[in-house]
């Protein structure tokens, strides 16, 4: 099960005036429910792995294991980037963001791709608004799910600082440092997929 955001694609940007992670995380428990789902592999990446820890963190039942890749548990708190990182980011640039997203060689084709989604000026600024406002590092301990943590060691968008610091947090999280590996490790680096069918696969719902 996949689903857009506020304000990405078909979904709509509901009447909330500011959005917050824990807004995002009730979006997602709604979709769960609606798909008549109780209980979850929750995978997610970058600002869905914000999401994704607000779930946990507020609905443990519903998250049988949490896989994090490229996240952080707030920037305040965080290893922060550095500002050109930071300025390329806010830029939303193609051809700027392909080598932080996907390494050296990754090109404007990839970096398409990675953002085909549609979104509004006004959406994407809302996102980063909630994503900026996301602090749950002294949340992280109350996470009850079994945990992989997925983290680049060149990760110049979310340093690798914040994956160790989250599998530090969470207890019994398993963090899994790809070298090499930028902000994209899931789609870069072909040691990432298996992992997680096989940390799932070690947790099944239900048994």
């Amino acid at each position: 099960i996949t689903f857009d955001l506020r304000g990405i694609d078909g979904s709509t940007t509901g009447d909330a005036p500011a959005w917050t992670m824990e807004q995002f995380a009730a979006d997602a428990l709604a979709v769960l429910r609606d798909a008549s789902v109780t209980s979850a592999h929750v995978i997610a990446h970058s600002m869905g792995g914000r999401v994704a820890q607000r779930l946990a963190i507020a609905h443990p039942e519903v998250v049988a294991t949490l896989t994090l890749i490229a996240t952080t548990g707030g920037d305040a708190g965080g290893v922060a980037r550095d500002a050109e990182a930071s300025r390329v980011l806010a830029s939303g640039g193609i051809a700027e963001l392909a080598p932080y997203f996907f390494g050296p060689d990754g090109d404007r084709a990839d970096m398409a791709r990675f953002l085909q989604r549609e979104a509004s000026i006004a959406a994407r600024r809302g996102h980063y608004t909630a994503s900026l406002g996301h602090d749950a590092w002294g949340e992280l301990p109350a996470i009850t799910a079994p945990a992989l943590i997925i983290h680049g060691d060149a990760d110049a968008i979310t340093q690798v600082g914040n994956g160790r610091m989250l599998a530090a947090a969470i207890p019994g999280a398993r963090l899994l440092e790809i070298e090499g590996g930028h902000h994209a490790v899931h789609l870069q680096s072909a040691e990432v997929v298996p992992a997680v069918l096989a940390f799932v696969a070690a947790h099944p719902i239900g048994g």
